[in-house]
């Protein structure tokens, strides 16, 4: 049974709040106050994982395949621009120790299966200017960024995010449609509204979640933002922030440093903690990978990478 929630004291840093909020910004707090701490405010970062991998390929290949006229948008030519994808990925630092990862190939195959399943993007108009476009935009007060994955704009006007993982649960879906009704938001108040949201889930069987754009869903979205901030703002100024175990913490690269997890870790943001977390191998936004580590390619990279891709 997860413990219940625990406010966690933390260091003195000098560390300040991001200017400001995104939507992961917002899903990492409200899922763990200690995390949003260590990955927002100090910066950490764990290396590229499967799945974070697997999730950059299908977001980089959807993005090429809709900038390609509706009549080339085939499952063919996005299965050939996954590959291009892929082979670029696999020649940089942050994603080559997943070069040799044999079930990343076959799942992003999937994945693009089922968008074809659940959408023709042949008969989809997308301007280039609404795809991976940048917003930044200020919501009751809060200055909220982000980056949304493709908007539509006939028959309806839809704001669209994909997700590399399978559907989620009925009770979760309202946190994941926190986020674009966010970017929906944000459209609103930069004059060009939205009709509706929806999220491609493309992991699994692969699942379409379509909602409604109306006022109130947007607003609660906002007061769920400026929530966020409020508590954020108080927190750091406490200097304490709360740790919410769950069973999900087993997963979770901070586990090892977690006060609420391990009684014997030094208070967050400490030296003794930041040493903690780099020999685990989380690195600060910043700070780059050491030159000839193990984020370097050699030659029998080189001969996975052909082999596998």
């Amino acid at each position: 049974m997860p413990k219940p929630p625990v406010r966690v004291a933390v260091a003195e840093t000098g560390a300040s709040l991001p200017g400001h909020v995104s939507a992961s910004q917002l899903d990492s707090y409200t899922s763990c106050g200690l995390r949003y701490y260590f990955e927002t405010i100090l910066g950490f970062r764990q290396p590229e994982t499967v799945w974070t991998t697997l999730g950059t390929l299908l977001h980089d290949t959807l993005e090429r395949l809709y900038r390609l006229e509706p009549v080339d948008r085939s499952e063919a030519a996005a299965l050939r621009l996954m590959v291009e994808v892929a082979r670029g990925m696999f020649s940089t630092p942050a994603y080559c120790q997943h070069a040799d990862n044999r079930e990343i190939r076959p799942r992003a195959e999937a994945a693009l299966r089922n968008l074809f399943a659940l959408e023709a993007p042949s008969e989809l108009e997308v301007a280039p200017s609404d795809l991976e476009s940048a917003v930044t935009v200020e919501l009751d007060g809060v200055a909220f960024t982000g980056r949304l994955d493709r908007r539509t704009r006939a028959p309806l006007r839809r704001i669209c995010d994909y997700k590399s993982g399978r559907r989620p649960p009925a009770y979760r879906l309202p946190a994941k449609l926190t986020q674009v009704y966010l970017y929906a938001a944000a459209a609103h108040a930069e004059g060009d509204p939205v009709d509706e949201v929806e999220l491609f889930y493309l992991g699994g069987e692969g699942g379409l979640v379509r909602r409604p754009v109306y006022p109130a869903a947007l607003a609660a979205a906002v007061d769920q933002l400026t929530l966020m901030r409020r508590d954020a703002e108080r927190d750091l100024a406490e200097l304490r922030f709360t740790a919410t175990p769950t069973a999900l913490c087993r997963f979770c690269p901070f586990k090892p440093a977690c006060p609420a997890q391990n009684v014997r870790a030094a208070p967050p943001g400490s030296a003794e903690s930041d040493a903690r977390l780099a020999g685990l191998g989380l690195r600060r936004r910043g700070h780059r990978p050491v030159e000839g580590g193990a984020g370097e390619r050699d030659a029998e990279s080189e001969d996975v990478l052909e082999d596998v891709w």
